[in-house]
């Protein structure tokens, strides 16, 4: 979980074995926990939220996951990018394996606090480079590090406050190995909850498709 955000908690409601008719619970999460999306409301007060922007069944294609290995703390820059230009150049989602992926489970706290984030030249070099993409997708738990606060929120702001917003999918398992170098279509299925700025998605991506 992204350093400052709140716990996922779970609690019951009733219970049978307090003489209640049913079980029932509570569960509290941050709405950037796990797999999620970020929409321009996130750092633009006066931008699209989660129901202004997004489905309950959203389809991009064609996407693609491109392989850009980094090391704890790195960044992602435009010369990362650059050789994938003509792979990238019609895509409507991109997905971004860093390979940062393997500490999620084994390594949490590097997982939340020394990811590869993304530079500040990336947005417009996108922009520019992929006229029709809507999403870009990460294996690490934010576009932006811990340590470099600052730099992430210029980012975010560049992504989602546009006239042409780019949708951030952060915390996405692109650990399958089948999935850089070819175009597949990206479904994504939100919780829809009201006007909010993110939300957590379901991501599945259809490879014959």
């Amino acid at each position: 979980m992204y350093p400052g955000s709140p716990n996922v908690a779970f609690s019951q409601v009733r219970s049978i074995a307090n003489n209640s008719s049913a079980n029932t619970s509570m569960f509290s999460f941050g709405n950037h926990s796990g797999t999620h999306i970020d929409v321009p409301l996130h750092f633009c007060d006066k931008g699209q939220s989660v129901t202004d922007i997004l489905k309950l069944e959203n389809i991009y294609s064609p996407a693609i996951c491109i392989n850009v290995p980094k090391e704890p703390g790195s960044y992602i820059s435009e010369e990362d990018l650059e050789p994938f230009a003509e792979q990238i150049s019609n895509v409507e989602a991109l997905l971004i394996r860093t390979g940062f992926f393997k500490y999620r489970q084994t390594q949490p706290e590097m997982y939340a606090t020394s990811h590869p984030w993304i530079s500040l030249e990336v947005p417009d070099y996108l922009r520019e480079t992929c006229p029709l993409l809507k999403v870009v997708g990460l294996d690490t738990i934010s576009i932006s590090n811990p340590s470099h606060r600052e730099e992430g929120h210029v980012s975010h702001r560049a992504f989602l406050c546009n006239k042409f917003p780019i949708m951030l999918l952060e915390d996405a398992d692109l650990s399958n190995p089948g999935l850089p170098g070819k175009n597949f279509v990206l479904h994504l299925y939100p919780w829809i909850l009201d006007k909010v700025d993110a939300t957590p998605v379901t991501a599945l991506v259809n490879l014959n498709g």
